[in-house]
């Protein structure tokens, strides 16, 4: 898209069936595209917005779905940078922030990576992805990575794990909650947020947690406080306890990380001399693996975590090569 082809925009169109590339050789102003996509809803075809010097990309604001082309059977996907299949938005060193504050749907993989400044994703109603019907396409490859103050909000990692993505990756923070308009709760389920986790004062009307959860010695009468919780955007970490079981995390659906994790995975049970049993029941999907080790010699460990639980990792995922036993083994997708 440049000063050439931009007047052959079909600007007065809310659908517009065209492969849009921005990039370096683009020499058109932000003003100038806000104008030409005032009136752009849907997109049939890939975005790729490659080394600019925008901010963001606002003026894509009014953008609501972006419907990718779909390689044949017999032809090979080309690299991101070509791929019709890709939404990518790479290289751009002053992007701070995407703000498609409408984008709400896609049949694309998302390639974000802007590690100088880029520190928001800003795309708050982006939440039903999905496939072309009689695609070739089976998985979606989800990679999001920025500069190191970049944070999606508990709403944005919400929906990118509440959908059927097959591969999400991600390096980024939770954004404190009074960074997003001081958002409290989701689906009617109330959001705590927690630097310090302290089990005795744990607040059990909080149903989901961004924070690190850290159970250990003195806590075993307090875990109650535990059942009620459905979300956990960060960690669990159950180490030295008296334990016999773990069945506090009853109603636990989802725990979540993308960042860097303080007890080596999202999920660690060890050293928990009395633990017999660890089932999480509700568990329908981890972002990272499990570490299930040097618990009593007799735990048995819920099969499910091993073949009824969707992982989805950034590196690799970790299966016990053995339910009974708790010991793991790599495999790279």
């Amino acid at each position: 898209m440049d000063s050439t082809t931009l007047p052959l925009f079909p600007t007065t169109c809310s659908s517009v069936c065209a492969n849009l590339l921005i990039d370096q050789s683009s020499d058109v102003t932000e003003d100038q595209l806000s104008i030409a996509f005032k009136h752009l809803k849907v997109l049939y075809g890939f975005l790729h917005i490659i080394d600019t010097n925008f901010s963001n990309i606002k003026f894509l604001s009014g953008l609501e779905t972006v419907e990718c082309y779909s390689t044949p059977e017999n032809e090979k996907s080309p690299p991101d940078s070509m791929n019709m299949e890709v939404l990518v938005i790479e290289d751009n060193q002053y992007l701070t922030e995407i703000g498609m504050t409408n984008f709400t749907s896609t049949s694309c993989a998302l390639k974000i990576w802007n590690p100088a400044k880029f520190s928001r994703l800003n795309v708050p109603n982006l939440k039903n992805f999905y496939t072309i019907e009689n695609s070739t396409t089976t998985e979606i490859k989800h990679r999001l990575y920025g500069s190191p103050d970049f944070c999606l909000t508990i709403g944005e990692i919400t929906h990118f794990v509440n959908s059927q993505i097959s591969h999400l990756s991600f390096k980024a923070v939770p954004c404190k909650l009074s960074e997003t308009s001081g958002i409290s709760s989701i689906d009617g389920e109330k959001i705590c947020e927690i630097e310090k986790f302290s089990l005795q004062t744990f607040d059990t009307s909080c149903q989901r947690v961004s924070g690190h959860i850290v159970i250990g010695p003195g806590d075993e009468k307090f875990v109650w406080k535990m059942e009620n919780v459905t979300w956990i955007y960060g960690t669990i970490l159950v180490k030295l306890t008296n334990l016999t079981d773990i069945d506090c995390f009853g109603s636990l659906e989802y725990v979540i990380h993308g960042w860097d994790i303080p007890a080596g995975a999202t999920i660690t049970i060890r050293y928990n001399a009395n633990l017999l049993t660890a089932r999480f029941p509700r568990l329908k999907r981890i972002v990272g693996h499990v570490e299930i080790m040097e618990n009593n010699k007799n735990m048995i460990i819920d099969h499910s975590l091993c073949y009824g639980v969707n992982y989805t990792e950034k590196n690799q995922m970790f299966f016990p090569t053995d339910c009974g036993e708790g010991h793991f083994a790599t495999v790279p997708f």
